[in-house]
Formats: structure tokens, sequence, C-alpha cells
């Protein structure tokens, strides 16, 4: 298929392409699709060269070309032309997939991208870094460093992550890569409008303007840099202390920073929550591990689980394995072993054995700590609670089971489990040790004003459905 179009000479090609899963369409509704962040904040800030930001139109003058990642061996053929025309190549990787097959893959784009489309710039997202520990995100940063130092592919590298902790600055990863590409088109509106926000960045991490400093990070001279400012402190954006070179943020600047955050944060909720794809799969079946219900969010699921064509990924086989391990289980503990987790890079697998019912749950890239597993523990016994009597005369007594009936109803409940688990999940990103601590000073001192509401809100709504998920009925 060939993805080439006519576009006018101002309309900037954008090209998301990464394997499947990794976050691409994600990224792509959150940054573009409705109210676009960009547009939200663009008039906080007038452009100062005598045109509009709104001849910038973010859904004209950007074509962005969100390319399926299951065919993502077809993109990086010569001829498949997806990359032709291409102003900016965007290519988004799991930090946590294999390092050397992330680096194939950038370079597989640059040779590409050097034959047919040499002005095209690079950016490679590393996306998800919230999946990381600490000592996995300094590996990944020397990685990353090594590679630069070791390789003359000219490609920008950003670490990136939708959590709230994060949002803001994969919001200021996607300004630096489509100022990168716009700017190649001579787009003084765009330019503009990037280099105030820029700047204001700039000050929301320090509180004295560095030219040099400024003058190699923006690509322009210092006499522009004094004009920019200029502007800034003359509309308000910025303030300028008495008698001092002190820079704060003025109460227009507040005001953007404030926009960009409030249209950021819920709308990456809302995105995330409406997409199921957190349990990609779930296997019912008896102790011994024959299954009486299988579910795959997309059909074919198990049959992704394998590359060798001589390994089964049948259901069955797969739930008589963990079968037999909760089993083997119960004889090295004595409290008796009823769940186990397997983990891999994509996929966590974590099986539980409940009053003779298995389930062994397929789980997309959360960490399964214990609050998830507390989920899937109440989930399995609700299991227990609305089917055991039917399950139960199934295998015992042969008596037919409404197959239909059980999986339209489990499906349902598959489906708010899911919402569950999202929910959890993101919950607990918004919660450090720290931000734990002060909340608990700030109520044991009774400073009340220094209390937000809406992380008590998090917090309370994160506690109930870890105690018990039905409570999301309920509210």
């Amino acid at each position: 298929m060939n993805s080439i179009i006519k576009m006018e000479e101002t309309t900037t090609k954008l090209v998301l392409l990464g394997r499947g899963g990794v976050g691409k369409t994600t990224l792509r509704k959150i940054f573009f699709d409705r109210e676009s962040p960009l547009v939200l904040i663009k008039d906080n800030l007038t452009p100062t060269l005598g045109a509009e930001v709104n001849s910038y139109n973010l859904g004209l003058n950007i074509a962005v070309h969100d390319l399926a990642g299951q065919e993502l061996n077809h993109w990086l053929t010569d001829g498949s032309g997806a990359l032709d025309l291409s102003d900016i190549i965007l290519v988004v990787l799991e930090c946590s997939d294999d390092w050397d097959e992330n680096l194939q893959i950038i370079k597989q784009v640059q040779q590409i991208q050097s034959k047919n489309v040499p002005s095209a710039v690079i950016i490679a997202f590393f996306h998800k870094i919230d999946l990381l520990t600490s000592l996995q995100l300094d590996t990944l940063k020397a990685r990353i460093n090594e590679f630069r130092e070791n390789n003359d592919l000219n490609v920008k590298i950003f670490l990136t992550s939708i959590q709230e902790k994060h949002i803001l600055e994969t919001f200021w990863a996607f300004i630096q890569s489509l100022k990168l590409g716009m700017c190649r088109k001579n787009n003084t509106n765009f330019r503009d409008y990037i280099l105030k926000l820029e700047l204001l960045r700039y000050f929301t991490k320090n509180s004295k303007a560095d030219l040099n400093v400024l003058e190699k990070d923006l690509k322009i001279k210092r006499e522009y840099i004094q004009w920019y400012l200029h502007q800034l402190f003359g509309d308000g954006t910025l303030d300028l202390e008495p008698n001092s070179e002190v820079v704060t943020i003025g109460k227009k600047g507040i005001a953007t920073l404030n926009t960009l955050k409030y249209a950021l944060n819920p709308k990456t909720k809302e995105i995330l929550l409406s997409e199921r794809d957190y349990i990609k799969g779930v296997i019912l079946s008896d102790k011994t591990g024959i299954p009486f219900y299988t579910y795959e969010e997309v059909p074919g699921f198990f049959n992704t689980l394998v590359v060798d064509e001589r390994t089964s990924s049948e259901p069955g086989i797969i739930s008589m394995f963990f079968a037999q391990i909760v089993e083997f289980g119960k004889t090295m503990d004595y409290n008796g072993l009823t769940n186990f987790q397997f983990g891999g890079h994509n996929l966590k697998i974590a099986s539980l054995l409940s009053k003779g019912v298995l389930a062994i749950f397929f789980v997309d890239r959360i960490q399964i700590d214990q609050g998830s597993m507390k989920i899937l523990e109440e989930f399995l016994k609700s299991v227990f609670t609305n089917y055991g009597d039917s399950i139960y005369n199934y295998f015992v007594s042969n008596n037919p089971l409404d197959i239909a009936r059980l999986s339209r109803n489990l499906k349902d409940d598959i489906e708010s489990l899911d919402v569950i688990l999202k929910s959890h999940h993101q919950n607990k990103s918004e919660f450090t040790k720290e931000k734990l601590l002060e909340m608990y000073l700030n109520l044991t001192e009774e400073k009340m004003d220094k209390i937000s509401s809406r992380d008590m809100k998090s917090l309370l709504f994160q506690y109930l459905i870890m105690e018990s998920p039905d409570t999301l009925k309920e509210i």
C-alpha cells in the first residue's frame, strides 16, 4: 500500500510508527485529536511577528500518519512509501523492550530516511518510562548517551510517559519534535509560538536568564532572545522583579501553564480509561486445568504468545501448566500457594486458585502489585459467587453449562475489571511516599489549606477499590 498523498507545501507530514501496543495511537489522541492542548493554549501566546496563530491550524497544517504497528515490517521496507514526503518521523519505542531490537528499528528508519526523505527529521520516543525502576531508567539513560556518542545517526531521543508526573515533559518533547519539523518550512507563526513556549518553560526551572544557555538551546541569536523576552515581559507572561535580574512567571504565564495542565491530565485519563487494553486474555478452568471459559481481547491473542509452531498455545495446555504450578506450590508452602506470577517485557501473567476455580490473567504492561492482586482475587471470588453452582454442576454432574450466557456475563465482568485495574494503576502513579508523607504531616498539623481535595479524593478512591472493587459500581 502506498501512503503517498498530495499535500499542500505548507502542510507538515508527521509519521507515527512503532510496534503494536507501544502507545502511538494514545499519544496521537492526547496531543492531536479533539481539543488539542496546543490549540487550547495558543491564545495565551499571541504571535509577535505580525500574523495570527489561528493561521496555524493543527487540523489542517499537520497531517498525522499513524501507521499500524502490526505492519511495521512492511512500513520499514523501501517500497512501502510510508515515509515519503515526511517532515517528521516519530518512532515510538517501548522502553522496556529489548535495547538492540529498538536500536534496529531506529537504524532501519534512518536507512529509508537517508535514501528517500533526507530532509525529514527522526525523533525517537522511548515511551512508558513509568514502568521502569530507578535502576532500569539509569541503565536506559546510559545506553542512550553511549548511542549518541558512538553513532552518526541524526536522531533526537526523548524519554516519555503519559502518566501524570511525566505528561508535561512528554508535551515538551512533542513541542520540540514539531519545532524541528515545521520550522524547516519557514513557518514564522509556529516558530514564534514555540519559542515563546520554550522561554516560558525555561523560567519554570530558572530564575535568571542565561543567554549563553538560551542561545545554545533555542538556536537563535541573543538579540532575538532579548526581543522575545521584551515581548513576554510586556504582555505579562513573565515578570522582572524590581532592581534585580530575577524573573518570575507572570499572571498570563501562570494561566498558560494551568490551561496546559488542565488540558492534558483529564484528557489523558479519559482516553486511557476508554481504551480497554490492559487485560489481553483470561482463562478460567477447574483446579486440574480443564478450561470452561477463555477470553481474548483480540481474536487469536493466545496464538501470539508463541513464535515456534512446534509449541502449543492452546488455552487448555496453558491452564494445565499453571494448575500444576499452583499444586506444586502447596507442597512447599504450609499456607498454600494460591497465586503465581510471570513477568515479561510486555506481558504479566498472574494465576490464582480459589475454591476450585483457577484463573489465569494476561495483563498488558502494568506492574501487578499487591493492590492489583487484591483486585484480581476479588474478581475470582465474584466468579465463584455468581456462577459457582453452574460451574460445579458442569464438572461434577456433567450438567450442560449455558456457555453463551456465561460468556456474555463474564465478558461484561472482565470489561469492568479492566476499568478497575486502570483506575488503580493511574491513581497509584499519582502518589509517592514523599507526597503521602507531606499530606499526613499537613493533616497532623491541621494545615488544611495545603491539602488538595483532588489528591485526597484520588487517595480515597484508590483505597476503596483496593479494599473492595465492587465499590466502583457504587461510585
